[in-house]
């Protein structure tokens, strides 16, 4: 895992010290640093290694191919690489001259050897990678998957650049960009900034899936062509079908020795290795399958808080004990999350508003001091259908079918008379139904919001993962449509297959790229900590899309699947509760420990007058701090950007 960074064009004299640039992501490679560039000082690569693969100097980067002819900077693992790196040795008849055991070297002669399109259809990995054809003069930027390496690239002052991080910027001579007023709207309405955008104008998130080319001598070209991506990776060549009628039982054999493959190519690596675990369905499954492949005991985490609500330590602690792993948790005080707040714009150099965020960032720290690679539960409720959205979908599917708008209306505004605290009080009983309890109030609140104007499963899905929506004016620095690249996608998915599959394909390709794994990946890497995701396999992905619904969600429960496995690891008492999510009571800090904090930001009307409606923001400030309403997952985003603004108006 590591950290890269480019910049080409004939004005990158002008950037500034470049070793000073390149220091700005050292977090994400702290072993050891490498800087390559042409004669004509035309390119320029960067690059900061944590070494995990092949611990010596060979591995170091940029790396040059045998040939000559291309250089790499390349941040990620491919975990095949033995396999690719086998079958580049055979066409030289096992007498290619290797100089290292990396699976960057592989990656570079792969790319040299078939190409850019065949190499990645090839890997089985993580990765965002930077490779110039010397000869060619063309630069390609390739990007995972599921996105869980991060890319920015843009075109600044007649030079290009590209970084895994957007800090660099703060480095950059003479260089003030601009911020996108759209990437504002959007981190609002979903807490993140969904790829293709960035926070600042001119510069973009490489999406996930796809790779970019540029000439660097056809200046005109490289700057026509920004955001115009080419996907290398199509589905439809590589679905699994399966057969009708098979079993749960035959699904759930071949799912788990998919996901073991995976665990046994993710614990790879030539220093030690550990897991997180929540003790939820996800984590617990991945954990097992470690255990089970490992001649020791393996290393397990946990973080957890005195907010019994939203402490899984028990939980971990119970299935660590059963699998007999070395388990270490840690506590949380207030003190460290005001503490962690404090960092949240320097681990995030964008604007990032998943309140999870903060003990992602504390287990981070925490796991490092151990341990520098870790394996994690990302990416099941994704592919295997474990958010509460996608399992009460058919209630409300219903709900719509049957009963006509004017009741819906009706039904809406007399539930919206009755208090959140009052809800609380009457769904006691969730827990034994399957359905978490905390904060059930205002999650009755914000559907009632909506029900008054959804028509269908689709709308009702946008409306459910958008904090702020048409009625309430708050953007009035735009009151255009917002550019918005998940409502698209949606629609452009709309109709052609299940709904509830539809809400999980556009989960895949925005909330879990730039939500989930973005939060993962920069508090780990902030850290020197390289994280590992064994569900985002590409042969369990086009596996888990050809399930049937029912094995994925079935009597209220989500990931029916995965749990049919984890019952032959362990008591399914152990797991068998509702889902938590890995969060902390945000809407109690504000109105406590951060209510200061918070009432300063948003009394600072200068740091925002340019995006939000002062008026509205204090509305609902007011009412969230008077304990009327609990807007924390609108205030939160908003809160985050002023914060972001506040550390960054220097630029």
């Amino acid at each position: 895992m590591c950290g890269i960074l480019g910049f080409f064009g004939n004005e990158i004299r002008n950037i500034g010290n470049f070793e000073d640039i390149l220091s700005k992501i050292d977090c994400r490679g702290p072993d050891s640093r490498g800087v390559w560039k042409d004669p004509e000082n035309k390119i320029i690569f960067g690059h900061t290694r944590l070494s995990v693969i092949d611990l010596s100097n060979n591995a170091n980067q940029p790396m040059i191919s045998t040939s000559g002819r291309f250089v790499l900077t390349f941040n990620g693992e491919i975990y095949n690489f033995r396999k690719i790196r086998n079958k580049i040795s055979q066409l030289y008849e096992n007498k290619f001259n290797w100089k290292s055991q990396s699976d960057t070297e592989v990656l570079c002669e792969s790319l040299e050897k078939f190409g850019i399109e065949d190499t990645l259809n090839m890997c089985d990995g993580m990765f965002a990678f930077a490779i110039y054809d010397i000869k060619e003069k063309n630069l390609y930027l390739a990007r995972d998957q599921f996105g869980e390496k991060p890319l920015y690239y843009g075109y600044m002052d007649n030079y290009f650049f590209f970084s895994s991080d957007l800090s660099v910027i703060k480095k950059l001579k003479n260089f003030r960009p601009t911020i996108n007023k759209n990437s504002v709207n959007l981190l609002s309405k979903y807490c993140y900034i969904p790829a293709p955008y960035s926070i600042y104008e001119n510069i973009f998130k490489l999406e996930s899936g796809k790779y970019i080319k540029f000439n660097i001598e056809k200046s005109l070209e490289y700057k026509n062509n920004l955001n115009k991506n080419s996907k290398y990776w199509i589905n439809n060549n590589l679905k699994t079908k399966i057969q009708k009628n098979i079993s749960l039982s035959e699904i759930s054999s071949k799912v788990e020795n998919l996901v073991e493959e995976s665990v046994k190519s993710r614990m790879i690596s030539d220093i030690p290795i550990g897991s997180f675990l929540s003790g939820g369905v996800d984590s617990s499954l991945i954990t097992a399958l470690m255990q089970k492949n490992s001649s020791s005991r393996i290393e397990t985490f946990s973080v957890g808080q005195k907010d019994k609500r939203y402490d899984e330590l028990n939980y971990a602690r119970e299935v660590s004990k059963y699998l007999k792993t070395n388990h270490n948790e840690l506590s949380v005080s207030d003190n460290d999350i005001i503490k962690t707040i404090e960092k949240i714009p320097d681990v995030y150099s964008e604007p990032f508003a998943d309140s999870s965020q903060i003990p992602s960032i504390i287990l981070s720290n925490f796991v490092k001091q151990k341990l520098s690679v870790a394996l994690t539960g990302d990416g099941g409720d994704e592919l295997f259908g474990g958010y509460n959205r996608y399992i009460y979908s058919n209630l409300y599917s219903n709900l719509f079918k049957f009963t006509p708008y004017y009741m819906r209306y009706l039904i809406a505004r007399f539930g919206q008379i009755i208090k959140p605290s009052t809800y609380d009080k009457l769904f006691t009983f969730t827990k034994k139904i399957g359905l978490n309890s905390i904060s059930t109030g205002d999650k009755v609140h914000k559907i009632l919001d909506k029900l008054e104007s959804i028509k269908d499963l689709d709308d009702f899905y946008l409306s459910l993962i958008s904090e702020w929506n048409g009625k309430t004016d708050i953007f009035f620095n735009n009151k255009e449509h917002i550019n918005d690249c998940i409502v698209e996608y949606h629609k452009s998915i709309k109709n052609k297959r299940n709904p509830i599959v539809n809400m999980m394909s556009s989960d895949i390709k925005f909330y879990l790229t730039d939500d989930i794994l973005c939060k993962v990946d920069r508090a780990a890497m902030f850290h020197g900590l390289e994280t590992r995701v064994p569900y985002l396999n590409r042969n369990i992905y086009n596996y888990s899309q050809e399930i049937p619904l029912k094995y994925k969600i079935s009597k209220n429960k989500g990931k029916i699947v995965l749990r049919n496995i984890l019952k032959k690891y362990i008591p399914i008492e152990l797991i068998d509760r509702p889902k938590m999510g890995f969060s902390i009571p945000i809407d109690h800090y504000l109105r406590t420990s951060l209510k200061d904090w918070a009432n300063d930001l948003i009394t600072s009307s200068n740091i925002y007058n340019e995006y939000f409606d002062k008026n509205i923001l204090n509305k609902y400030w007011a009412e969230h701090s008077s304990e009327k309403r609990n807007w924390q997952t609108k205030l939160w985003p908003i809160l985050m950007f002023i914060f972001w603004k506040k550390q960054n108006d220097n630029l």
